[in-house]
């Protein structure tokens, strides 16, 4: 797998009863490959939250205006981090409950379910939106694109809005 060299942060914020039920180096690796195929910056960052129904019903009504659970919320910030001296992305949410319930669907995995929404989220965060057809076409063909260069059958997996 190859990936931009300079991302330097990825925060997990992990419940610690959530750690064992993926395998975050292979989501690192993913996230990078990600970046270095959506956009120039190659020293930058970004948050990756796991959290319940509960927890993104709450933030998806409170910044959306849509009381009702999702699977993935992406919060673009862009900005550069005094701290780290890497470009800050911004903020990505997944539902594990959303995640595991998609997964079964789906009959996959929860970490290939994770992989895609991760990757989805992150094109959010690098500018990236399905919000028109010419723009769905151009998000939903990279993010197979990065699916399939990573090994995960996930590909046409965004959904019109």
């Amino acid at each position: 797998m190859t990936y931009a060299k300079g991302i330097s942060l990825i925060h997990f914020i992990v419940p610690p009863t959530y750690e064992a039920r993926f395998n975050r180096q292979r989501l690192e690796d993913i996230a990078k490959t990600t970046i270095s195929k959506a956009i120039d910056e190659t020293n930058c960052s970004f948050s990756l939250r796991l959290t319940n129904n509960q927890g993104i019903r709450s933030l998806n009504r409170d910044y959306r205006g849509i009381d009702q659970a999702t699977d993935v919320l992406s919060f673009p910030t862009g900005f550069d981090d005094p701290e780290t001296g890497s470009f800050y992305l911004g903020d990505i949410i997944i539902s594990l409950t959303m995640a595991n319930k998609q997964a079964a669907q789906s009959n996959t995995t929860l970490q290939a379910e994770l992989e895609m929404l991760m990757v989805h989220g992150i094109l959010h965060l690098c500018g990236y939106d399905h919000d028109t057809a010419e723009n769905y076409a151009a998000m939903s063909n990279l993010q197979d694109d990065i699916l399939r260069s990573v090994q995960n059958l996930l590909t046409g997996s965004i959904h019109a809005q």
